[in-house]
């Protein structure tokens, strides 16, 4: 009998295919474009962010410390995010969130939009346990990912197709995802 396979880790990413720091990865097609792209700059991760964002259609999966004003509270996200709830069936957009009390004192439209699309947007706590890391993750549908190593340099790597890595990652997530509880934070809006 053969040995059993070390699965795939992708957090211990392999070296980029792509060319670093692109605005967007050029023409980039979730579940068709694959290989793996380094993104340096803030600007490249929010357009990244969106870019994947407006391509998923059933699920959306968002790991994060603490919303990231600067990536995911801007209209054209929103409004990605509104697009896949309106179309997804149970709860196709989930987020765990580690923090919430700078998004809500700093009045972060995604916040409001879990309380607006109460049953197809959701956010929920991470559990400590599960937080060691300080990564931070986008997960499309099956296809597509962008992850960020928080404790590093701000760097990301992002692939379009990928469904190995999404398919490991997700698990965790889904593990977390169960154990989660709505935010402290956030309960008065649930209410």
């Amino acid at each position: 009998m053969p040995a059993a396979k070390e699965p795939v880790d992708p957090l211990a990413t392999p070296e980029p295919s792509g060319d670093f720091d692109m605005p967007n990865p050029p023409d980039a097609v979730l579940g068709e474009s694959a290989g793996l792209v380094e993104l340096c700059a803030r600007d490249s991760i929010r357009d990244t962010s969106l870019r994947m964002a407006q391509q998923t259609r059933r699920l959306l999966r968002l790991f994060s410390q603490d919303l990231d004003a600067d990536l995911y509270d801007n209209e054209d996200f929103l409004e990605a995010l509104r697009q896949i709830a309106l179309r997804g069936q149970e709860v196709p957009v989930r987020i765990l969130l580690a923090e919430a009390e700078t998004a809500v004192r700093g009045g972060h439209r995604l916040i409001e939009l879990a309380r607006l699309l109460t049953s197809k947007v959701q956010i929920r706590k991470i559990p400590e346990e599960f937080n060691r890391e300080k990564t931070a993750y986008l997960l499309a549908d099956d296809q597509g990912y962008l992850l960020r190593r928080l404790a590093a340099d701000g760097k990301a790597v992002v692939d379009f197709k990928n469904s190995k890595a999404v398919h490991l990652l997700g698990e965790s997530f889904d593990n977390v995802w169960a154990l989660g509880e709505i935010h402290q934070a956030l309960r008065r809006l649930y209410l």
